[in-house]
């Protein structure tokens, strides 16, 4: 092998690798990314889930809830669904999330013992009209009167 040989095989293999680089890169842009976030609001003390869209797909999102996972009593399973109150800014489903948009959804007031009990674990879940489920059992802490989140 000569120089210009070796040259050419360079150019070829770096070309390879970027170009599956790039197409690697450009199937994940193309999936859903969906976030799921569950607040507790202080000084108000509810709990809201905010859903967000960061990926560069529109997506439907069809139901939220909370649904309590008890080993013992499978059962009382039950998914909490968000509040709908009259006369506020309630959000219902089936919802169209363009991407960078974020929605929330204001849970009742009784998912604190579900949360906060030592019995239960639970799941916070958002499902897209696919059927894919997006979910976080994390609670972040945001304080309403200064408007920041705690860790």
């Amino acid at each position: 092998m000569d120089s210009l040989d070796l040259i050419l095989l360079s150019i070829a293999t770096w070309g390879a690798i970027l170009s599956s680089y790039l197409g690697i890169r450009e199937l994940r842009r193309e999936r859903r990314h969906i976030r799921v976030y569950l607040d507790h609001i202080e000084w108000v003390e509810r709990f809201q889930m905010i859903v967000v869209n960061t990926g560069h797909r529109p997506v439907t999102i069809v139901d939220v809830a909370i649904r309590p996972i008890n080993e013992l009593a499978p059962s009382e399973n039950r998914p909490i669904y968000p509040s709908i109150e009259e006369g506020k800014n309630s959000t219902s489903v089936p919802i169209l999330l363009n991407d960078g948009d974020a929605v929330s959804f204001l849970m009742p007031e009784h998912v604190v013992h579900v949360i906060y009990s030592k019995d239960l674990k639970f799941v916070a879940y958002a499902r897209d009209a696919e059927g894919k489920e997006y979910a976080t059992s994390k609670v972040r802490l945001f304080d309403a009167k200064y408007g920041q989140y705690y860790s």
